[in-house]
């Protein structure tokens, strides 16, 4: 230990670890993050979230702090693993109150696996690679991708842009990364234990219940990024602040559901996933129907500018990715519920979190990624009648997740940071048994702000969810 190198020293650097390093970077996080798997499956895991979407295609990058010279701790001609990181490429959707609440997409980064082996701690290594690393993101849509960029890149680069924030969910409480430039923001959540209830609070009340699958999954994200864009600039007129959220995209949907059944096939191999009612019909025309009549096409549930309500209708299937899943994957695999009449409606897409094995589901979590209801801003508008049946349509979501919690061995179900009227709703007199949790040590949103004009703490951050983190 004597002669490992001072953190400040000019001979540690921050670099790309190789595909052999990678893998020693895994093997030694496996023991923090590999939950229910075991070691052979968190290697296998993790390649594999290196090929789904928003991590594909360069979307993420992984980081290392090592020595620029062959002198490694042991004495031999490997670098050391000082300590490791990796950052994912996020769209970001931005309102500044200046030009009238224009929304625009930027960059941003979300990091995670923040890891130093226990031989290394104590030494400032973290500090070091991150102070590095939110130097570098800054920057990094515009620099090569873990490795040379081709003449082809370098022209795609020049038309790129800077990133405007990075962001990570802190385990070790807020001080730490707040030191570094990360500043916590909201930490609450309600959680719900889980329970018998499937569908029967719909049926009850006389609501309409679709199940949310990977078939019609686009037409739902694309429903709530218009309306999210119209919150966002809303807000930024009314706040006279700069309003951002990480964007509640089809992709970034995926990027946690294509996780989720990799996992859910490993923990439980001899099981089929949940599948839903309605068999999937390939060759039916794949659009969405608008309340007009008129029809969009859907191939890829992309970002939409227009706020006007639509019926998501079955997607096609989000190609090769899906047929080269190596779990137990189906385009109708259900990942969520919407419950409610077209344009009143409530939806949310879930996840599940294994941090032990069936046997123990007080240990296991199903988060909700994202909780939506359908043209929220009109709600005092409504009548009596249509607010309750609105309240009794969010409470039908979250008797559908407690649900699922229960049938797939997951003790609670977490709701991060409802705001607006779900808060007001689920916790004014809903009837359902829950707590409000503020955290203090795990999964704190902490944000860097990048952008000029606008101080990290003077952000507002909406939608600071579940779907956001990585």
């Amino acid at each position: 230990m004597a002669d490992l190198p001072a953190a400040t020293s000019p001979s540690v650097v921050l670099a790309h670890p190789t595909d052999d390093e990678k893998r020693q970077t895994w093997a030694l996080t496996a023991a923090e993050w590999a939950g229910a798997l075991t070691l052979d499956q968190y290697l296998e895991r993790e390649p594999y979230l290196t090929t789904i979407p928003v991590s594909r295609d360069g979307g993420m990058t992984h980081w290392i702090l090592t020595t620029n010279d062959d002198n490694g701790s042991s004495g031999s001609s490997e670098r050391p693993l000082l300590s490791s990181c990796e950052s994912i490429m996020k769209t970001v959707l931005v309102a500044s109150p200046e030009g009238d609440g224009q929304v625009t997409e930027e960059i941003g980064h979300g990091i995670g696996s923040v890891y130093t082996s226990p031989e290394f701690r104590g030494r400032s290594y973290a500090s070091r690679m991150l102070a590095e690393v939110g130097v570098q993101l800054e920057n990094w849509d515009l620099a090569p991708q873990e490795g040379t960029a081709t003449k082809q890149q370098q022209q795609q680069q020049k038309k790129k842009k800077k990133a405007i924030c990075s962001a990570l969910w802190s385990d070790i409480g807020k001080k730490f990364y707040a030191k570094k430039g990360w500043i916590p923001f909201a930490s609450q959540h309600i959680e719900f234990p889980a329970g018998h209830h499937h569908d029967s609070t719909a049926k009850a009340k006389g609501l309409t219940s679709t199940p949310i699958t990977y078939d019609n999954l686009a037409g739902f994200c694309a429903l709530d990024e218009a309306a999210l864009r119209e919150r966002l600039s809303r807000t930024a007129r009314e706040t006279g602040k700069t309003v951002m959220a990480f964007a509640p995209s089809h992709d970034q949907m995926l990027w946690h559901l294509y996780r989720d059944s990799y996992i859910a096939s490993i923990v439980f191999p001899d099981r089929d996933p949940h599948l839903a009612d309605d068999p999937i019909d390939n060759d039916k025309d794949n659009t969405i129907t608008n309340t007009n009549g008129s029809t969009n096409g859907s191939t890829n549930g992309g970002r939409s500018g227009s706020s006007s309500s639509s019926s998501p209708t079955r997607q096609p299937r989000s190609g090769d990715a899906l047929r080269r899943h190596p779990g137990k994957l189906e385009a109708n695999e259900v990942k969520g519920i919407a419950v409610g009449k077209p344009g009143r409606r409530v939806w949310a897409f879930w996840t599940r979190n294994y941090s032990k094995g069936p046997e123990s589901p007080k240990d296991n979590t199903l988060y909700i990624l994202r909780l939506t209801i359908e043209n929220e801003e009109q709600y005092d508008a409504h009548s009596e009648q249509e607010k309750q049946e609105l309240a009794d349509s969010l409470v039908a979501v979250i008797r559908a997740a407690q649900a699922t919690a229960q049938e797939w061995s997951c003790g609670r179900v977490d709701l991060w940071n409802p705001d607006g009227l779900v808060a007001r709703l689920l916790l004014r007199d809903s009837g359902l048994e829950h707590e409000v949790v503020e955290r203090e040590e795990s999964s704190i949103p902490s944000l860097m702000w990048y952008g000029a004009g606008t101080k990290t703490e003077d952000a507002v951050w909406l939608c600071n969810e579940k779907y956001a983190w990585c």
